[in-house]
């Protein structure tokens, strides 16, 4: 068949060709070849569809303008945005031909990405914002400092909340791998922070701030710890803070690894050190580190003044460091102190008058006497313990003890221990201490035969510059056996310290307090409570009430005393709460039945009750309370509670007081507003 059709084509070409020949005065037209084409174009993908309308042609014969071709008749192209010309050749089996052009335009929006400046016709610069913060891209309101260009830049606007904010979605991943800087110009007409944050990445969120000095256009630099890809960027002005107005970025651009951390410089040892004059100071130095360089501790620069140990006077010993960036460090500064070896005052605290005529055993004798250097002969080297720069004063015949950390090894009392010791009840101690910034708190134990046996440290307030009278409740030492010789241990900033503290003792001995042993629940017998000894009340309730032994808010009048317990009666505590004693030995019954109590409250005319119990409130022993009315407000006030008018037997046995601050039995509601009362010097008479 396509052998007939060939042949009967070459045998119609003979006829007009001879048909031709034959008529040389015929003009002859062939059909004229038209080329064409219409085209729509997808501005969003970059597709172009090309329609043919070419006529009398056969073949087609397309130029895309980028290098690539096609035969199709109506071919689709994907193109890259950019301008081009098409030309298209149509052509027929007689060789006619014809061709067409046409110049096309392809602009596809492109997502954001680094570097970036708000200029791009085809970049769509949407941002999403949150917590109250609007964006805008708007015409560079203030062409100066570190952007002087007239073009578009980003508009922020806070209206002053917390963490509000905007973040793009980036067309292409922040890679951190090499270059881990970032920089942008930044308007502020006010010093704030800016947080950039770098999220949904190959790593962890990272973030760092860089701050605007409020100078308008300022470029700042951020440095992120991370070496993984980041598709979105979000920004915070004052990201924690309130600040409210419009500022402006422009031009961010990814470059390479800035330095901006300064290295941190930390001294070795006190940064106060003192020194005694005539004596070696030897200065500990410091470190310093480096976020890039790691260790720079050799580079540190030493100066400030210079220790003179036989000039007293306070002299200042500065460090200062750089790193390789040029990033300085904050100056670190140690301050030694040159001065005389303190000296204790002449006078000691006076010797407490509550206690019986010859019911006082001095660690040194059968009846009391102060200790002087004749008299004060400490037996060192016994039982493992060792002497320790003790100095001693014959004028005034007080020792000290220079060292937190020591043990004073006493009289022997002979057979049995001291006599009638199982009588005392207090041990009573003179200190005195200069001031001292590491001290906090001086512990106090007897200890038996060297032992250790029943060493139970008590701890005293560390009180500087005057003399102090400690008064230990002996029933605090447990497990006291009185063997024949006796010791003491002071320990200063707790056990193990190495800092030097002085500590001036005197008038050490025992006593028994008015009324015989075994009076006032194992405290002083008149004196229930004055919480001088680190004694303080047994607990306190309810519904989150508390308290604690604390300084004296308001020493005068009535009340000089240097500690006080402090009872918290905080918001949402129930309307009778208040604090408790629970006392080792039943109250003295012949100590007599009125109880008195110095409080100070910052409200007036509230009413407090005193209540005694016996704990557990076990067998027939029945509950007995007074009432009292505290008339004035901040100031030390006295109540006196009498309970002759009560049926109360305290022959019967009672060990708990119980005191409720501000006691309303009409309201009985939750406590709306927190008060803070101190008690004091609870005394039976």
């Amino acid at each position: 068949m396509k052998y007939l059709i060939k042949q009967t084509k070459i045998l119609v070409l003979l006829v007009l060709a001879v048909s031709f020949s034959g008529c040389e005065d015929d003009d002859v037209v062939l059909p004229k070849v038209e080329a064409g084409f219409t085209h729509t174009i997808s501005q969003a993908t970059g597709t172009v569809t090309f329609i043919n309308t070419s006529t009398n042609a056969d073949n087609y014969s397309w130029d895309f303008g980028d290098t690539s071709e096609s035969t199709e008749i109506n071919p689709t192209k994907i193109y890259a945005s950019g301008t081009y010309t098409i030309v298209l050749k149509a052509t027929n089996v007689a060789g006619a031909s014809a061709t067409f052009e046409d110049t096309i335009t392809i602009a596809i929006p492109e997502a954001i990405t680094i570097p970036f400046n708000f200029d791009e016709d085809l970049v769509v610069y949407e941002a999403t914002t949150f917590n109250g913060a609007a964006f805008d891209v708007v015409e560079n309101p203030d062409p100066s400092g570190t952007n002087t260009v007239v073009s578009n830049v980003g508009a922020i606007t806070n209206s002053g909340a917390n963490f509000e904010g905007l973040f793009f979605e980036l067309g292409a991943p922040l890679d951190l791998t090499t270059d881990k800087s970032v920089k942008m110009n930044f308007w502020a007409n006010t010093p704030v922070d800016i947080l950039f944050k770098l999220e949904q990445g190959t790593s962890g969120d990272v973030e760092t701030t860089a701050s605007h000095g409020g100078t308008g256009w300022e470029e700042l630099i951020f440095t992120f710890d991370s070496a993984a890809e980041y598709s979105t960027v979000t920004l915070f002005v004052d990201g924690p803070g309130t600040t409210a107005g419009t500022f402006y970025f422009d031009d961010v651009a990814q470059i390479p690894t800035v330095d901006l951390t300064a290295p941190v410089i930390t001294l070795n040892g006190d940064a106060m050190v003192n020194v005694i004059i005539g004596t070696s100071y030897t200065d500990a130095g410091a470190t310093a580190a480096d976020n890039t360089d790691g260790d720079i501790s050799a580079s540190i620069v030493v100066g400030g003044d210079t220790v003179d140990v036989n000039t007293m006077g306070t002299y200042v010993i500065t460090y200062d460091v750089s790193d390789a960036a040029g990033n300085a460090a904050d100056q670190v500064t140690r301050t030694v102190e040159v001065a005389a070896a303190p000296t204790a005052p002449t006078t000691s605290a006076p010797i407490p008058p509550a206690r019986d005529p010859g019911d006082v055993i001095s660690i040194y004798g059968e009846a009391y006497t102060n200790i002087t250097v004749d008299n004060f002969d400490p037996n060192w080297g016994q039982s493992g313990h060792t002497q320790v720069n003790t100095t001693y004063d014959p004028g005034d015949g007080n020792f000290a003890l220079a060292y937190p950390n020591f043990n004073y090894q006493g009289t022997d009392f002979g057979s049995g221990g001291p006599q009638n010791a199982s009588a005392m009840e207090f041990l009573h101690v003179d200190m005195w201490t200069p001031a001292d910034p590491a001290a906090t708190d001086i512990q106090v134990s007897p200890i038996n035969n060297g032992t250790g046996s029943g060493e139970t440290l008590v701890s005293i307030p560390y009180t500087t510059g005057t003399w102090v009278s400690v008064d230990l409740p002996i029933a605090d030492f447990t497990g006291m056996t009185w063997d024949s010789v006796f010791q003491m241990k002071f320990a200063a900033n707790g056990a193990g310290s190495t800092v030097p503290v002085d500590i001036y003792l005197d008038n050490i001995y025992f006593y028994r307090a008015p009324g015989g042993g075994g009076g006032g629940g194992g405290g002083t017998g008149s004196a229930l409570l004055d919480f001088e000894d680190g004694v303080g009340f047994t607990g306190a309730f309810d519904n989150g009430a508390n308290g604690a032994i604390a300084p004296n808010p308001n020493a005068s009048g009535i009340n000089t005393s240097a500690n006080v317990f402090q009872f918290n009666k905080i918001v949402n505590s129930a309307w009778y709460s208040g604090v408790f004693h629970i006392f080792s030995q039943d109250i003295d019954a012949s100590a007599g039945t009125t109880f008195k109590v110095k409080m100070w409250s910052p409200n007036a005319n509230i009413n407090v009750r005193f209540q005694l119990e016996k704990e557990g409130n076990q067998g027939p022993i029945v509950t007995y309370n007074v009432e009292q009315n505290l008339a004035q407000a901040n100031t030390w006030v006295e109540l006196t509670f009498d309970f002759s008018t009560t049926p109360i037997n305290l022959a019967d046995g009672y060990d708990k007081i119980v005191i409720f601050p501000d006691y309303d039995e009409t309201n009985m509601v939750p406590v709306a507003t927190e008060a803070i009362y101190y008690i004091d010097d609870i005394v039976q008479e």
